[in-house]
């Protein structure tokens, strides 16, 4: 059985449209109209990013703890005061009970540990050094995501309203070929 030129074209214009409708973006995205209302902009998405993500709050987390070591590191440069109190009851045979009181207080001054106070407070500094790079790090690496992310979805947007404009123009096209 050979077809005619233009039923042979009617049936590939149709298998088209069936395919755009069965395959094509309109299906994933039945709201556009109401997803085209609410425009969410990269800003919005950065600061979420920011807000949530918990490898970057982890890396902050993890500079603030770095950030209390150096100014624990700096105390030890400076003296320490203490106090304290005691209390002891003995029992003497020959003299009876006795009860002694004892409190004080203690003021520390280190003069010199072959320079390790200074090292672990170089230490530290590196520590958070380091700790500032990695954060920055990460918080390039969720900016990039976000941004690649936000700029895929708006791209992915326009080619279903592009699609959609297809169809309506296959429809168009088909109804001129099966009226004419």
């Amino acid at each position: 059985m050979k077809l005619g030129s233009k039923t042979y074209q009617t049936a590939i214009l149709l298998v088209a449209i069936i395919c755009a409708v069965i395959f094509g973006p309109s299906c994933l995205c039945a709201d556009t109209k109401k997803a085209d209302k609410k425009q969410i902009d990269l800003q919005y998405c950065l600061e979420t990013a920011r807000a949530n993500n918990p490898q970057l709050n982890a890396a902050r987390y993890r500079m603030l703890s770095a950030r209390d070591a150096v100014a624990e590191a700096r105390a030890k440069f400076f003296p320490s005061v203490g106090a304290f109190t005691s209390y002891d009851r003995n029992y003497y045979e020959d003299t009876g009970e006795y009860d002694s009181y004892s409190s004080g207080f203690t003021f520390t001054q280190p003069i010199f540990q072959g320079g390790k106070i200074w090292q672990n407070y170089q230490e530290a500094k590196r520590e958070l050094e380091a700790t500032k790079e990695e954060y920055l790090t990460v918080l390039i690496n969720v900016v990039q995501d976000v941004s690649n992310n936000y700029f895929k979805t708006l791209e992915q947007k326009h080619l279903i309203r592009v699609n959609e404009d297809n169809l309506k123009s296959a429809r168009y096209h088909l109804d001129c070929l099966l009226y004419t």
